[in-house]
């Protein structure tokens, strides 16, 4: 984990225009800390700066405050905010009533080091505290956690309209326990578009497991005989496939859902046969 702390403005301060940020790190949040005394006059804009080509473009970044979970073009009172820089190469502040009455100090964490190379929890953080994404503390969208966020588990989805607060209870654990289930599944292929679970392999797995990415292999068709089958999984209700691809690739293959005794059996919507033996290896994605 690498942290960096930074001093935009103290007591110090004559110019206006604040002390710039450089996002060298690549951290993907500012938390900061604005301090005045009682009565201080606080205008305060945030401005941040992408083509390093163009130095003079800063443009505008909206805050969450800590305190109120909304979002703000400007900082008018002493508190804690969350600007999101993601990408963002120089950030800095723009004061409009005054300098050297306040101290506007920063820290950025870059979460990619500390998970040493793997798929950064802070690409989810953004995406639910994107700036674009909220309105009056409030998603505008519907958003799907990429990865495991504190109390958040991989494929939770929340829908527009829920409150940043509740978000951030869930994070950081004060929301309903996650919750790790055996969960029934079954896999295989048919020679026909399956109607029921009969034929196919049934395997238990880990909920956690199952909502983080889930890698399966299936084995379909005959490659000597150029027979195709459907590749199918069938999964309890309360889960549902949002995306299917094979392995290496992005590409979202078309698949129909039917349920059957309590399953929602998916197939793929063209028979196939494997060009390898042992089958294709496919990642789905699951949520509740």
């Amino acid at each position: 984990m690498n942290i960096a702390q930074f001093v935009f403005f103290d007591s110090s301060s004559t110019n206006p225009i604040s002390n710039t940020y450089g996002n060298i790190g690549s951290g993907g949040s500012l938390t900061l800390q604005v301090i005045a005394d009682e009565g201080t006059p606080i205008d305060l804009q945030v401005e941040g700066l992408v083509d390093m080509n163009s130095p003079d473009k800063y443009a505008p970044i909206r805050v969450v405050s800590l305190d109120t979970f909304k979002t703000t073009n400007t900082i008018t009172e002493a508190g804690i905010y969350m600007i999101i820089i993601s990408g963002v190469n120089n950030v800095r502040l723009k004061s409009n009533a005054g300098v050297g009455n306040f101290k506007a100090y920063a820290v950025s964490v870059n979460w990619w080091r500390w998970r040493m190379g793997k798929t950064s929890n802070n690409d989810s953080v953004a995406r639910i505290l994107s700036m674009a994404a909220l309105q009056n503390g409030q998603l505008d969208s519907d958003i799907t956690v990429k990865s495991p966020v504190g109390g958040i588990p991989a494929g939770k989805v929340y829908k527009a309209g829920t409150s940043v607060t509740t978000i951030i209870n869930d994070m950081l654990g004060g929301g309903s326990p996650v919750v790790v289930e055996d969960v029934k599944i079954f896999y295989g292929a048919t020679d026909s578009k399956p109607t029921s679970t009969s034929g196919l392999t049934s395997i238990t797995v880990k909920s956690d497991k199952l909502l983080n990415g889930y890698i399966i292999k299936i084995d379909s068709g005959d490659r000597s005989a150029r027979t195709s089958q459907y590749p199918t999984i069938a999964l309890p209700v309360k889960y549902k496939i949002t995306k299917w691809i094979a392995n290496g690739f992005d590409y979202d293959i078309p698949h129909t859902e039917i349920q059957s005794g309590g399953y929602s059996i998916y197939y793929l919507n063209k028979p196939s046969y494997d060009v390898e033996d042992g089958g294709i290896t496919y990642k789905i994605t699951i949520t509740t």
